[in-house]
């Protein structure tokens, strides 16, 4: 199957798309099939198939070129592949009402963590002065921000539950705060979100 490159006729695009629902068992009610195209978009984003997410989400943009979660798709997908000001790009052109869709949500806060990783500094080097200075939340909370800016969320989020746990309000409660944003990057159904959400609550309300 082929990804678009340039305007295409609409029955190119239409022929496409029905590819897509094809592999995706059938139309059935109306607005499923596209539903169900993009289903599949984000299982191959998970998985880590960029290039296929890409070209479904970028023919599925052909088709339905407003669509908010055919766009977030597409922007996940371009931070996926380090094309960052691409998916910034993308971003700025949603609509302000559509700003509160998940998808949406999902890729702003994984673009901002990639911006704030980009700033903390380099891993390998606040991983060496952390072991030489085990106490300090600072240190500790930069290397968070560089890990979750190279989508290592896990290690991201050890080191933030570190700092909550030996001072839950250090720094107006910015751990707190940065834990959460990789909630919204994971999503709230996410295994990680809602592991790391009883960790949170454990340490909160002990």
């Amino acid at each position: 199957m082929d990804a678009f490159q340039g305007a295409l006729p609409e029955s190119q695009i239409r022929s496409f798309i029905d590819q897509l629902i094809t592999l995706s068992g059938g139309a059935d009610e109306e607005g499923k099939d596209m539903n169900a195209i993009l289903d599949q978009g984000f299982a191959a984003l998970a998985a880590g198939d960029t290039n296929l997410a890409l070209r479904i989400f970028g023919g599925a943009s052909h088709a339905e070129p407003d669509n908010v979660r055919i766009l977030a798709g597409l922007a996940q997908t371009y931070l996926a592949v380090g094309k960052i000001e691409e998916a910034r790009a993308l971003l700025e052109s949603v609509a302000k009402e559509a700003a509160s869709d998940p998808d949406i949500i999902k890729a702003r806060a994984a673009l901002d963590l990639m911006d704030l990783g980009r700033d903390a500094g380099d891993v390998a080097e606040l991983q060496d002065r952390l072991a030489k200075e085990p106490e300090n939340h600072a240190l500790r909370y930069d290397l968070s921000l560089a890990l979750a800016g190279r989508a290592q969320l896990e290690e991201a989020a050890e080191h933030l539950i570190a700092i909550i746990s030996a001072d839950r309000e250090w720094n107006d409660n910015a751990a707190r705060t940065q834990l959460l944003k990789l909630f919204d990057v994971a999503g709230a159904a996410d295994p990680f979100t809602l592991r790391w959400r009883r960790r949170l609550s454990s340490i909160l309300f002990s």
